[in-house]
């Protein structure tokens, strides 16, 4: 069983200033006995599902045809659960002597989750404003794990261009790499090891149709663990 902060999950995004981790995805749904306390934004919204055979309970993402490896959880405590594709994880909490004695199958509802220090077209009016507005936070690539994260690197989504978003490590010189090809190159992050993400949102005054729910645009990876 892969522990909590041991693989995909070990590299995380936060707010600087609260100090914790930035929430992507809201999860609604559970097999009895368990909640789902984070979902990755790999997931991707929609509907997934948790299949619990006695003590072992596994995650399907939303999409997918099979179930991630099974992870027992009679314990009960925090444990992640990998779709077949490792980055679609969820992590999530079980309680001993209140799980299912048999099979039971729960639909985990993942939706988008908005003003989440990503999401910057917050409370901003478009229509009414008359000159740009400039709108830009601070977050932090942090790897939470204990062993080193090799060759991380980030960049934007496809539709950033739509949402003027930008990024940069050292708050100047502010692209918008939109494919892996192009990311921005972290390098190595040792365990406990940060890197500054500055996110700029551009406001053109009086877009029209601009979207005041914009969506978590940033996408990380890393090569593996060493």
């Amino acid at each position: 069983m892969a522990a909590t902060s041991t693989r995909a999950d070990s590299l995380q995004l936060r707010d600087v200033t609260t100090d914790t981790e930035v929430v992507n995805l809201t999860a609604v749904g559970a097999v009895r006995g368990t909640v789902v306390t984070f979902a990755s934004g790999a997931n991707g919204p929609g509907g997934g599902r948790l299949k619990a055979e006695g003590p072992l309970v596994s995650w399907r993402p939303p999409g997918a045809a099979d179930y991630g490896p099974a992870v027992d959880v009679s314990a009960g405590g925090a444990y992640l659960l990998e779709g077949p594709d490792p980055a679609k994880y969820v992590r999530l909490t079980a309680t001993a002597g209140w799980l299912p004695p048999g099979a039971e199958t729960a639909r985990v509802l993942l939706a988008d989750r908005y003003d989440n220090y990503i999401g910057i077209g917050d409370n901003i009016d478009h229509a009414l404003h008359i000159r740009p507005v400039e709108v830009k936070r601070q977050l932090q690539l942090k790897n939470i794990g204990p062993q080193v994260l090799r060759d991380v690197r980030v960049w934007l989504d496809a539709t950033a261009a739509t949402y003027w978003v930008t990024i940069s490590l050292t708050d100047s010189g502010y692209t918008a790499p939109t494919d892996e090809d192009a990311a921005l190159m972290v390098g190595d992050l040792v365990p406990g090891g940060t890197q500054p993400l500055w996110v700029r949102h551009n406001v053109a005054p009086s877009t029209a149709g601009a979207n005041p729910k914009l969506l978590n645009l940033v996408h990380a990876r890393f090569d593996g663990l060493i």
